[in-house]
């Protein structure tokens, strides 16, 4: 984890950056680089409040899917072997016990585990719901081109799709949403020419 306990993060040039977004804002600004300056105001309000929503809330809601209700049994099967910090077994039982007491209260805290099972299922249906509307027939989030945002709806579709057991309540109905899986193959394609080697079981 970085210094702020945050992942993603970067160490660039000596220079440690934790979280994603301001890690592209300082790409952006050490880069020269703006993959947003074809947007209009609006779009870019219009996209920045597309990210909030999908990192700020359904992050957490596809997290208390994976963690509380499959009790984190994607960590067994999607996580290579030396990223766990103890053998399987004692994950296990951590995550049964103290780790579920920890993970339940972090979610009750943070809001979202207030609500019943079926509650967070609705919330999570219809934020995909307005990513697919924002989408539309674009190519991308806010038309032909990418912007920054696309990267970050890119890693939340990922996280469930890719990251999660098959029978994951979001890896099921994401499917259901084919401008969402076209949206989110296209950039797969564009941009992770390595992903099936990179992928960890290594399937497409």
């Amino acid at each position: 984890m970085s210094v702020k306990n945050k992942s993603p993060w970067i160490t660039i040039n000596g220079k440690n950056v934790a979280d994603s977004q301001l890690s592209i804002e300082y790409l952006k600004k050490e880069l020269n680089i703006d993959a947003n300056s074809h947007l209009s105001p609006r779009e870019k309000g219009i996209a920045t409040s597309v990210r909030i929503m999908m990192e700020e809330h359904m992050y957490f809601v596809g997290g208390a899917e994976a963690y509380v209700h499959h009790g984190g049994k994607h960590i067994f099967t999607h996580y290579p072997p030396g990223l766990l910090p103890l053998p399987k077994f004692m994950i296990k039982i951590l995550l049964a016990t103290l780790m579920k007491r920890e993970i339940n209260k972090m979610f009750y805290y943070q809001g979202i585990g207030r609500h019943t099972h079926e509650e967070q299922q609705r919330i999570g249906l219809k934020e995909l719901q307005a990513v697919n509307d924002v989408l539309g027939d674009n190519k991308f989030l806010m038309g032909d081109k990418p912007c920054d945002e696309d990267a970050a709806v890119f890693g939340l579709l990922s996280w469930p799709l890719c990251c999660n057991t098959d029978d994951n309540f979001y890896n099921i109905e994401l499917k259901k949403f084919p401008k969402l899986m076209a949206y989110f193959e296209r950039i797969k394609d564009a941009y992770w020419k390595d992903w099936k080697d990179r992928r960890y079981p290594s399937k497409e």
